[in-house]
């Protein structure tokens, strides 16, 4: 194994343990984790009144550094499967915590846009598709809303053969209105 990662120090053994060291190898959760411990940080300075551009560039490092799920043609080893739900389940509570932070902090079209992301990052996870309805409907883009639930629609009728919850239905059922007065 040294030899394949070229270097004896690469590999590291303690009590009886062996793992890589983090000052020569390169481990994208490793990163992720990295990235999400500084936007804990960056979340508690822009509570503080500080700005909050860097979750923007914490949330574009994440997603860079999350291509897809963990080891994908290792279905059948469970602790494969262990880690990739937790990685997955960690990026999708990082990026609904920046949504929401940003939709706080008044930023709804970068809000939504990180709805968008993390809906890419997992396209049958409802509850992203509910907040981006909720935001289009206070900014007033109804169809706009709509159409994530289609959307939604269409993802989980393709590949898990169901259909929306029912809180997303009433969501939804919420936008079927007309549409609100634009102030003149």
């Amino acid at each position: 194994m040294r030899r394949l990662l070229g270097d004896d120090g690469a590999l590291l053994l303690r009590d009886a343990r062996l793992s890589l060291d983090p000052g020569l190898i390169w481990v994208d959760v490793w990163a992720l984790d990295r990235v999400i411990a500084e936007f804990d940080e960056a979340l508690r300075s822009s509570a503080a009144g500080k700005p909050a551009a860097a979750l923007s560039a914490l949330t574009d490092e994440a997603l860079a550094l999350y291509r897809g799920p963990f080891l994908p043609d290792e279905s059948e080893q469970p602790n494969f499967l262990a880690q990739r739900e937790q990685i997955r389940a960690r990026l999708l509570r990082y990026l609904a915590r920046a949504a929401r932070s940003l939709e706080d902090a008044g930023r709804a079209e970068a809000a939504a846009d990180c709805y968008l992301r993390l809906i890419d990052a997992d396209p049958l996870y409802e509850a992203p598709y509910r907040n981006l309805m909720l935001s289009y409907q206070r900014c007033g883009e109804l169809a706009e809303a709509r159409a994530v639930y289609e959307r939604l629609r269409t993802q989980l009728s393709a590949k898990a053969k169901s259909m929306p919850s029912a809180e997303t239905q009433a969501v939804y059922a919420g936008l079927a209105g007309p549409a609100p007065e634009q102030p003149a």
